[in-house]
């Protein structure tokens, strides 16, 4: 299979965007395959997730220079996924739009997966990060919660991903939004899924899976971990397993 390149991307901070990239990642290799996971964000939040060290030598920032010597730090139960570290200085690097999707070609599909953790910022903002990760991907998808804060930012980004993909001629395809961290049985969580599936906008893009509340992922994020291996039986355990069948069906 050729290599797939999910950007994971909200213009709201705060959903649960690199616990939902940690987890993806780990989904596809409990599956086999070989993933790469970049930290695009220069708070660096995938990479503490990932228990990195801060002066791990080779970062996002030597990758887009295209330096020689790639070090991917191997994660996971069978060393099949690559982190790429992040860097603080990305946020003031100079970028071009297409800088990622170079510096990804020359990895000629050694990668299953490569899945790029974006800073939370609205892409209407000048040349962002999240732009710039968008342009290198097949694909972009959204974790959201169900507050107000979150739904004004999912409602505002589909209309401005739709416009630069037109704009710019790019051929990523949007997965769509899921909601993360929902109790089931809250009021809220059942009238904003049920306007979103009601609304002929909405309705295409919002996936079927959602994830659920669950103690063990503040306890897996703490221990560096993943739910699978704080506890596989757990319901966001099976949600997150839910959640890569329905990635992978929509991405045949």
């Amino acid at each position: 299979m050729s290599t797939k390149v999910i950007s994971v991307l909200t213009q709201k901070g705060g959903v649960g965007k690199t616990t939902t990239t940690i987890h993806l990642a780990a989904g596809f290799a409990k599956k086999g395959r070989k993933v790469l996971v970049i930290d695009f964000d220069s708070q660096k939040n995938l990479s503490l997730g990932y228990k990195l060290d801060d002066d791990t030598p080779y970062t996002v920032v030597d990758f887009l220079e295209q330096k020689e010597g790639l070090e991917f730090t191997q994660k996971g139960e069978h060393n099949n996924i690559y982190v790429l570290a992040g860097s603080e200085q990305l946020e003031s690097y100079k970028l071009g739009r297409y800088a990622l999707k170079e510096s990804l070609a020359l990895l000629e599909n050694f990668f299953d997966y490569v899945l790029i953790d974006c800073p939370p910022k609205p892409l209407s903002e000048g040349l962002t990060l999240g732009e710039v990760a968008v342009c290198a991907s097949d694909y972009v998808l959204s974790p959201i919660k169900d507050d107000e804060y979150s739904l004004a930012g999912i409602t505002s980004l589909i209309p401005s991903l739709l416009n630069l993909r037109e704009r710019h001629n790019l051929n990523f395809e949007y997965l769509g939004f899921f909601f993360n961290a929902v109790l089931v049985n809250s009021s809220d969580f059942r009238a904003y899924y049920n306007d979103f599936l009601e609304n002929e906008f909405t309705k295409d893009y919002l996936l079927k899976t959602f994830i659920r509340q669950d103690i063990n992922i503040k306890k897996a994020i703490k221990e560096g971990k993943t739910i699978f291996q704080i506890d596989s039986k757990s319901r966001a355990s099976k949600d997150y397993k839910n959640l890569v069948k329905e990635l992978k069906v929509k991405m045949i």
